[in-house]
C-alpha cells in the first residue's frame, strides 16, 4: 500500500459516490484498513456488474456508456490515472483492474471495447 494508491481510491470515491458503500464494506471486512489491490477487485466487479446490467437493457457496447454514465466515466477516470499516474498506480490498475476484467467469451467481455487507448494496450500486453 502506498500513499499514491490510497489517494487514487480517495479520488475515485469522492468523484463517484456509488463507490462509497463499497469502500465502507471493504474497510469493515479488512479490520479498518484499505487494501488497494483488494479494493480494486471490488471496483472491477462493480464496474462489470454495472456494464452487464446496462447491456441487458440496451443494445450495443456504447449503450453502457451513453445511458449509464458511471461506467464510461469510471473507465475514463481510470484511463487518466493509468496514463498520468505513478508506477504504483499503473501497477494497481493493471494487476487488480485490467487483469480481473472478463476474458473473451465470458459475460461482460464487451467492457474491454470501452477501455481507453493506454489501458487497452496494457490489457493486450498482459492478457
Amino acid at each position: 500500500m502506498s500513499e499514491a494508491t490510497i489517494d487514487l481510491i480517495d479520488r475515485l470515491v469522492a468523484r463517484f459516490p456509488p463507490l462509497e458503500p463499497i469502500l465502507r464494506e471493504h474497510i469493515a471486512d479488512n479490520f479498518g484498513e484499505v487494501l488497494p489491490h483488494l479494493f480494486f477487485g471490488d471496483l472491477t466487479r462493480f464496474v462489470v456488474q454495472q456494464y452487464c446490467e446496462q447491456m441487458s437493457s440496451d443494445s450495443g457496447p456504447r449503450a453502457a456508456t451513453d445511458s449509464k454514465p458511471i461506467v464510461g466515466e469510471l473507465l475514463d477516470a481510470l484511463e487518466d490515472e493509468f496514463t498520468h499516474g505513478t508506477s504504483e498506480v499503473q501497477e494497481l490498475i493493471a494487476v487488480s483492474f485490467l487483469e480481473n476484467l472478463p476474458a473473451r467469451g465470458e459475460r461482460g467481455e464487451g467492457i474491454r471495447e470501452l477501455l481507453g487507448r493506454e489501458m487497452a494496450s496494457e490489457l493486450s500486453r498482459i492478457a
